[in-house]
């Protein structure tokens, strides 16, 4: 089986940064993470191997920032918080705050990669926003959803999910049960896509 670390290593150096090919910025790029997204970089990558990529600096969704002249790259979860905060960046869920006189736009061209797979209703609330389709460039599934202890061990980082799975709730607990069951697949799942393995449960 190939290493964790060197198959996420491939996704991220090689599938994501790799594949942005834009004359913005005389080819330099800003990356745009958010808090999960950041711990799985910071698992696998040090910042030289980013920084290797043409990336000229790292932002934070969640924190306000000054416009760039440079192709932005976000890598986020596509969790309705970091949908909305990219439709925060190019004037909302419609596209139209922000418009006037002296406005400028955070970036001029965007690449969005998503951990995970997008829900239906992520992708039309960014479908609505004529901003942000104006300048979109690449929109991808990365399925890269867990963290890297080393070159064999991740984690999916479900701190609850023991008390969860194995404290004994009783009935009322069964939803919150199914739902951390439900992450934990989701997020294995994109395990066995970035090593190009497919299970057999016997």
């Amino acid at each position: 089986m190939e290493s964790c670390r060197k198959a996420v290593k491939e996704r991220i150096v090689t599938y994501m940064l790799g594949s942005v090919v834009d004359s913005a910025g005389s080819g330099w790029k800003v990356l745009i993470l958010d808090d999960f997204t950041t711990h799985v970089l910071s698992s696998t990558l040090r910042m030289s191997d980013i920084l290797d990529c043409n990336v000229s600096v790292v932002e934070d969704l969640a924190k306000k920032r000054e416009p760039l002249q440079q192709a932005a790259v976000y890598f986020i979860q596509p969790s309705p918080q970091s949908i909305a905060r990219v439709l925060e960046d190019f004037g909302g869920p419609t596209g139209t705050s922000g418009i006037g006189k002296g406005a400028k736009q955070l970036y001029p061209s965007v690449h969005i990669f998503f951990s995970n797979k997008v829900p239906a209703e992520g992708l039309e609330k960014l479908k609505a926003n004529p901003r942000l389709v104006k300048s979109l460039k690449t929109l991808k599934e990365l399925n890269l959803e867990f963290l890297t202890v080393d070159s064999r061990t991740i984690i999916t980082d479900h701190p609850e999910a023991a008390r969860l799975l194995l404290g004994g709730g009783g009935d009322s607990s069964q939803s919150s049960m199914k739902k951390q069951l439900d992450a934990i697949v989701s997020r294995l799942a994109t395990l066995f896509t970035s090593l190009k393995e497919f299970p057999v449960i016997r």
